[in-house]
């Protein structure tokens, strides 16, 4: 075995102890650490002086020690999840194997927060190499057909009133379902439904409730924006890598061996709040190639960078019988209007829609009024037949004869102060409802501001009685530094 130096610098005086006895056995008397410290250190080098530590473990420990060996540090904190990803194996047997190896002294658990391991099993660094532009007519361009795939089953998941699984994912029905739809246009196959049902339900589901908010923002993003944005929900270790690319403005080759080490060490680094994605590396490339993101080759994987993206604008017809029609490889920022008022029925080169009653009940429930409609279709300069106008206006009134609004309560102490609000509704000076005359009044979310602004210029004096609220934690994702994992070399080419 030949030398090298051993950095075990970073454990503290307990974990020194404990990494000695695993080699020396126990200590009856104990003494500095420091003591023990040299003897590894001038020890450590010795010819099968770890082989013969690691003969003890189980083929599962092996390959455990093989995937974390390389870094020294990393979070606890849904480790066993992260190692049944790397691994392929139930978290619940990778967790067996990893607390075997606590508690026989190979790594160590500080503070029950973060795994450390001794720096004596692997000592592998990552490059990430710099190449020249690639020698291909759209290495500039992004324009890839599954993004369109991806725009329109996110349009069908809108119109579509589905309940996730646990992990994220389309429950059996779901997924026939939408195979029905797809699959003879697309090719898309179940584990890229799953991913992309995956974002979704993490990017615009919150407690059963579409935030069209996100929505909105989603598809105003280009095509390449959007690949990266699916990157990041999916896989947001990795995201910041390949950000880094886009950051140089250059595309990247990576060893594909090398690649997989920095996936893994890119896993196991990043402290999360949830449960990762299960995405193993296999589909992690395949989906990576998919979108265009990557490119394989026999050795190495071209992270690609695209300065633009190819962009189609959005075409629409409506027939007499309510169908829609919209080019399935439009990219605009408005694809996804059609999926508030009607229903997804058809992907191929045109996506169908059917407007019914229950896609115009669906639309007025998310606060989509008939006025929205007619200044949506407008934009097409599409006119419709006097009896789908007259139909759909009536399912509108149907629904919408009822409503409720969310915002701010303001109340007032005294009749003669709420007169001055309701004088100031009337002439239109402020925006608010009454609800109990000279009372009590609701203020529209997003109108605030602008309330209580014009209240202060009119030196109308309030104060605000807020309620107490126990305040949530808010999910944060912590990146490593990814400078310490990789290095990048300029190619001579």
């Amino acid at each position: 075995m030949s030398e090298r130096r051993v950095n075990l610098n970073y454990l503290n005086d307990e974990e020194i102890i404990k990494l000695y006895e695993l080699f020396f056995g126990s200590i009856l008397i104990k003494r500095e650490a420091s003591i023990y410290l040299t003897t590894l250190q001038s020890t450590i080098n010795k010819d099968g002086f770890i082989q013969k530590a690691l003969e003890k473990l189980n083929k599962h420990e092996i390959e455990i020690i093989n995937s974390i060996s390389s870094i020294t540090m990393m979070p606890y904190n849904f480790i066993f999840e992260k190692l049944s990803i790397i691994l392929g194996e139930q978290a619940s047997i990778v967790g067996k194997y990893l607390t075997n190896l606590i508690n026989r002294n190979y790594i160590f658990l500080r503070s029950d927060k973060t795994i450390v391991i001794p720096d004596i099993y692997n000592t592998e660094k990552l490059d990430l190499i710099n190449i020249t532009p690639l020698e291909r007519d759209d290495a500039g361009l992004y324009d890839h057909r599954h993004l369109n795939d991806f725009n329109n089953f996110i349009n069908y998941l809108l119109t579509k009133d589905i309940v996730f699984s646990k992990s994220g994912v389309l429950y059996k029905k779901d997924y026939d379902s939408a195979a029905e739809v797809f699959t003879s246009y697309s090719k898309l196959d179940r584990d890229l439904f799953d991913i992309f049902a995956y974002y979704y339900s993490a990017k615009f589901v919150c407690e059963d409730t579409i935030d069209f908010i996100e929505v909105s923002a989603f598809y105003g993003l280009t095509p390449v924006e959007k690949a990266l944005s699916l990157l990041k929900v999916i896989a947001p270790y990795f995201y910041h890598i390949v950000k880094f690319c886009y950051n140089e403005k250059k595309s990247f080759s990576i060893n594909k061996e090398v690649l997989k080490r920095l996936w893994i060490n890119a896993l196991l680094l990043t402290e999360i709040d949830d449960v990762p994605y299960h995405l193993d590396y296999k589909m992690f490339i395949r989906l990576m190639t998919v979108i265009g993101l990557f490119t394989e080759n026999s050795d190495d994987i071209i992270v690609n960078y695209y300065s633009e993206s190819t962009t189609k604008e959005m075409t629409l017809t409506i027939s007499s019988n309510y169908t829609i029609f919209v080019n399935s490889d439009a990219t605009s920022d408005n694809l996804y209007k059609p999926s508030l008022f009607s229903d997804y029925i058809k992907y191929d080169k045109f996506a169908e829609y059917e407007i019914s009653p229950h896609s115009v009940k669906r639309a007025v429930y998310n606060g989509y009024s008939f006025k929205d409609f007619k200044d949506f279709i407008s934009q097409f300069d599409i006119t419709l037949a006097p009896n789908v106008d007259t139909t759909i206006s009536q399912w509108f009134d149907k629904f919408g004869s009822h409503f409720y609004v969310t915002g701010t309560i303001f109340f007032c102490e005294t009749q003669e102060k709420g007169k001055i609000i309701s004088k100031l509704i009337d002439n239109n000076m402020v925006e608010a409802y009454e609800i109990k005359k000279d009372s009590v009044f609701l203020i529209p979310e997003g109108k605030s501001k602008i309330f209580f602004d014009f209240l202060e210029k009119s030196g109308i004096t309030f104060y605000e009685n807020r309620p107490k609220k126990i305040k949530k934690s808010v999910s944060n994702i912590k990146f490593p530094d990814y400078n310490k994992l990789i290095s990048v070399k300029t190619s001579n080419s």
